[in-house]
């Protein structure tokens, strides 16, 4: 009998008929009827007076993150869980989700198919080509993670030097080693032109340099650098020059000379001057007793 009731339900679904068979019970016929004409009869309708709502499939939302997996659940009501929002690449973290930020965690986070693209919190790092902890000004990346030779400074000024870099000691060499803008400050040796190769410099031309240039002293004692003469420590000669630069001239080597005022070749003891040679209208004796 029953298998039998079981066929004739099939028929009526085939055919589409909705008249009611007098073998049917009421009952049964009121349980399997089709009422909106969707083609899903009773109990499997969840509304069975709107056509557009037939049987309802809604995916698992583990994570609770409002995005299912791949697991489906046939039910008419939504519950918690449930989701009709498909695409979760990870239904066990509620961070990682469609439309979710990418961040730099080796993850796909918005379940593009990507791991880390285009990351919010992505670094810039900078090449660090003689891998000596500092970076270059001028060559970097974007990028979430460094790279083999990447650093995240970039205050290197010679990225292939190794010996330079912002922590480096600036030695004598031409060279800006530490990196701060400036070429061998406060290791250079002051130098002194000396411009008649006595071996004292002029302190009026001074040069700083790592080795002084040829020609050029260390000293800058000279108080005349054009006559070789004259330098501290030489003898004071009478040619109106500070032999010895002690800021006088000619001091104890002139000699005294006698006014002749009749110019008879002798001179006055009386009055006197010193000088290198004979001034005009003097001469060396002081015997004429009578000028």
């Amino acid at each position: 009998m029953k298998k039998a009731m079981a066929t004739v339900l099939a028929v009526i679904a085939l055919c589409g008929c909705q008249k009611i068979s007098p073998f049917i019970s009421e009952l049964m016929a009121k349980d399997r009827m089709d009422v909106d004409g969707d083609g899903i009869p009773r109990p499997d309708d969840c509304d069975d007076r709107d056509p557009k709502i037939g049987i309802r499939v809604f995916l698992r939302d583990i994570d609770r993150d409002g995005f299912g997996g791949s697991e489906k659940v046939t039910t008419c009501e939504k519950s918690e869980g449930l989701t009709d929002k498909p695409g979760d690449c990870n239904d066990g973290n509620a961070k990682i989700f469609p439309g979710s930020e990418e961040i730099c965690d080796h993850l796909d986070n918005d379940c593009n198919g990507k791991t880390d693209d285009a990351a919010s919190d992505q670094k810039t790092w900078y090449k660090d080509q003689d891998q000596d902890g500092y970076g270059s000004m001028t060559v970097s990346e974007v990028a979430c993670f460094a790279q083999t030779n990447f650093v995240a400074d970039h205050s290197d000024c010679h990225d292939d030097v190794k010996e330079t870099h912002p922590n480096a000691i600036e030695i004598c060499n031409k060279i800006d080693d530490n990196c701060n803008g400036q070429t061998d400050e406060e290791v250079q040796t002051a130098s002194y032109e000396d411009a008649d190769h006595d071996g004292f410099g002029n302190i009026l031309v001074k040069k700083m340099a790592c080795i002084p240039a040829p020609g050029d002293v260390t000293n800058a004692t000279d108080c005349d650098d054009a006559h070789a003469s004259a330098h501290p420590g030489a003898d004071e000669i009478c040619d109106g020059l500070d032999n010895d630069c002690n800021g006088q001239t000619d001091e104890n080597v002139q000699s005294v000379y006698f006014a002749d005022v009749d110019q008879d070749g002798y001179g006055s003891s009386l009055v006197t001057q010193k000088a290198c040679s004979a001034p005009s209208g003097h001469v060396s004796n002081s015997t004429d007793c009578n000028d």
